[in-house]
Order: structure tokens, then C-alpha cells, then sequence
């Protein structure tokens, strides 16, 4: 569903406690739901999903059952999700994409799925205009229903780069999902590549391994809150940097962060 800006939160073996944690099934195919189709769930990026505060629920509870999270729908209804109880939501939702839903909860253990994902017509894509699958191995990050990694970055550098690339389109950091945005300051063009291999330090507890750079999906270009569709977005960043944006890490040490933590590569 939509993205949103927090303040803090805690980061644990699979990232940060919360995210991810519920995914939606379509019946008819047992594939998980997804944007990367828009022809069947662009509408996922009008509703939202929150972790519900309270005694327990902001930290990981070290059970291996997700956490209350509340879903609301673009007609304005709310609905309190926990693991095993989902309430009217999975009807609502049924109704909104006109297709069979139900919610499933991540667990601890490796957990195998598949996405189907939509390629726009962009120039030097031998997939282009067509539907694939997108298959996630049970090892890839178990835990959260992540596509790949525990912890996703973007740099203001990279989102600052792409801007002066194509100044129609609007690089919002809300059009990438990163789990952390870095502030670099002055600096330009896609820092975060050349953290890949190295160690980030994040606040005083948290430590990141970089393993690889992120490849984008459709994703980028949808309408998603203020943001208008756009697939120039994507073409810009196929053009200019190989179709990467951001970088994927693993976490070595957990802890808390907190908007305007430093970050430090070591």
C-alpha cells in the first residue's frame, strides 16, 4: 500500500519491526497482491497501512506474530488487522479491486512467493509491454514479505541527480518506498552505488551491510497520493543509471532510529 513518513522505529534481523508484515493473496491465483501489476491492483496505492500504537506493538515482540496494523480504505473506512483476525477488511478490499483477497501474515521462517509485474513500453526493455513473474526465493529475506532485501535506502543525492535529468518529473522519495532516506547534503549523482560491499553505520546501534543497488519496476511511475503517473520517471532512470535507484542492505546489529540520526559508512 501507499508509503508513509515515521519518526523512529526499531530495526531487527529482518528489518524494520513492522514493515511489510501482512500481505495481501489473490485467491483465483495464490499470487501475492501487488502494484507491480497495475492493470489488477493499481488501487493498492489508495489505501494505507499504520502500525496500531501501543504497550508492545512499536518493538518486536520476539514471537514471530506481526503486529497490529490498521488498514484504511480511499471511502475512508478503517480496519484493525492482526495476526489471524482481519475483520470485515478482506471483503472491503475484495469489493474495491473486484477480485477475491485474503490477508496472510509473515512468519520467521523462509517463505517462498510470487508477484506478477507489468513492464511499460520503455526503449531497450526486452520485456516491454508485457506481464511476467516475479519470483521470490524462500531464503531472499524471510520474516517481512520484502521483495528482496531487510533495508532499502535512497539518497537525497541520487533523487537530486534524477531531478536535474528529466525536470518534469517529480522524484518525491514517496515514488521509491525507502525504508530510510539519507540526507547527503551537497553532494551529487548516485552516491549510495558506491556503498555497495560496505558497512553503515545508522544512529548508535544499527549497522547495515550494502549488498547490491536496487533495480526499479513500474512502481515508480504510478499515481500514488500527490504524485501523477509517469513513465518518464522510469525511462530517466533506465537511461541514465541502468535502471537503478537506491541501494539493498541486510542488517548486521539491530537497535532504534530516529528521524535525523547520522549515518556513516565504516
Amino acid at each position: 500500500m501507499i508509503g508513509e513518513e515515521i519518526e523512529s522505529a526499531e530495526v531487527v534481523w529482518s528489518g524494520l519491526h513492522g514493515n511489510r508484515c501482512y500481505a495481501l493473496v489473490d485467491m483465483e491465483s495464490s499470487r501475492v497482491v501487488s502494484a507491480k501489476n497495475p492493470a489488477k491492483w493499481a488501487r493498492m496505492f489508495e489505501c494505507s497501512s499504520k502500525l496500531i500504537e501501543g504497550e508492545g506493538n512499536l518493538r518486536s515482540s520476539g514471537g514471530g506474530a506481526a503486529p497490529p496494523v490498521q488498514v484504511s480504505l480511499p471511502d475512508g473506512s478503517r480496519f484493525e488487522i492482526t495476526d489471524g483476525s482481519y475483520g470485515g477488511a478482506e471483503q472491503a478490499l475484495s469489493d474495491l479491486f473486484g477480485r477475491q483477497v485474503r490477508f496472510t501474515a509473515a512468519r520467521p521462517e523462509p517463505r517462498a512467493f510470487t508477484i506478477e509485474q507489468y513492464h511499460p513500453g520503455i526503449e531497450g526493455d526486452r520485456e516491454a509491454g508485457r506481464t511476467t513473474e516475479y519470483f521470490r526465493a524462500a531464503e531472499a529475506q524471510a520474516g517481512t514479505f520484502t521483495d528482496t532485501a531487510a533495508v532499502h535506502l535512497v539518497t537525497t543525492a541520487t533523487l537530486k541527480e534524477m531531478s536535474e535529468l528529466y525536470p518534469r518529473g517529480d522524484f518525491g522519495p514517496s515514488r521509491f518506498r525507502p525504508n530510510l532516506l539519507v540526507d547527503t547534503d551537497a553532494a551529487n549523482g548516485f552516491v549510495e552505488s558506491q556503498w555497495v560491499g560496505r558497512t553503515l553505520a545508522v544512529g548508535d546501534e544499527v549497522r547495515l551491510k550494502v549488498f547490491k543497488e536496487c533495480g526499479r519496476c513500474v512502481m515508480t511511475t504510478l499515481p500514488q497520493g500527490r504524485l501523477v503517473s509517469d513513465v518518464g520517471i522510469l525511462s530517466t532512470i533506465k537511461r541514465f543509471n541502468r535502471g537503478k535507484v537506491g541501494v539493498l542492505a541486510s542488517v548486521l546489529e539491530g537497535g532504534k532510529i530516529k528521524k535525523g540520526d547520522r549515518i556513516a559508512l565504516v
